[in-house]
């Protein structure tokens, strides 16, 4: 269950009410203790669907909107920055764009199921992306064991790229500010020549094996 969103839902309502004013910086750092307090008590904050995102891509969902590109600049700062630092017009927009957010929908899909070329390609090539791994921090592949790859168009044209493992850490991740980013990113691990297949889905659901919806 994705607890997070949930609250953020109950505070818009009467956000007074909840944090003491109307301010974006309050809100701000009742979510950074609400999220602290969650991992404490080690409740899981996540969904076993892809849609809506889970909040951790909320950060660049709204860098995306506002600057183009993915930014160091913490959502709150980028929101405040954009509406001159005025703490209840800002409150109102983080409502508003959190409602975008939540109603995110699949536009196009298409995957392609990696080759053995393809992954001797993400094992050997020196411009690869990598990982440190500990402990002695090696640089190792991006990836392990990867089997698939998709890259979902969403209704606000950011892109999601996951990629299936056959390793129990299964999938990986991350939000583009448009396809022509994630092919990028997806040619600079894989190579250039995967053979891809368009795919019409509503949504993806996590299991030991990617259930399409």
């Amino acid at each position: 269950m994705q607890y997070i969103q949930h609250e953020i839902e109950n505070i818009k309502n009467k956000p007074y009410l909840h944090l003491g004013n109307n301010n974006l910086s309050t809100m701000h750092t009742y979510l950074n203790g609400f999220t602290a307090a969650l991992h404490l008590l080690k409740i899981e904050n996540k969904t076993d669907m892809l849609l809506p995102l889970p909040f951790e891509f909320f950060h660049d969902f709204v860098s995306f909107r506002y600057i183009g590109q993915q930014s160091s600049a913490g959502w709150c700062r980028i929101i405040l920055e954009t509406n001159n630092n005025d703490e209840e017009a800002s409150l109102k927009v983080f409502f508003q764009l959190h409602s975008d957010f939540l109603d995110l929908s699949i536009k196009n899909c298409k995957y392609s199921q990696l080759s053995e070329i393809e992954r001797g390609y993400h094992k050997t090539h020196p411009n690869v992306p990598t990982r440190a791994v500990a402990p002695d921090f090696k640089p190792e592949p991006l990836f392990i064991n990867p089997i698939e790859v998709y890259i979902i168009e969403l209704t606000s044209s950011n892109c999601i790229v996951l990629v299936n493992t056959n390793t129990s850490h299964c999938l990986y991740q991350r939000l583009f500010g448009n396809e022509s980013e994630a092919n990028h990113f997806i040619e600079q691990c894989f190579g250039s020549s995967l053979n891809w297949v368009n795919k019409k889905l509503n949504n993806i659901k996590y299991d030991r094996e990617l259930v399409l919806l």
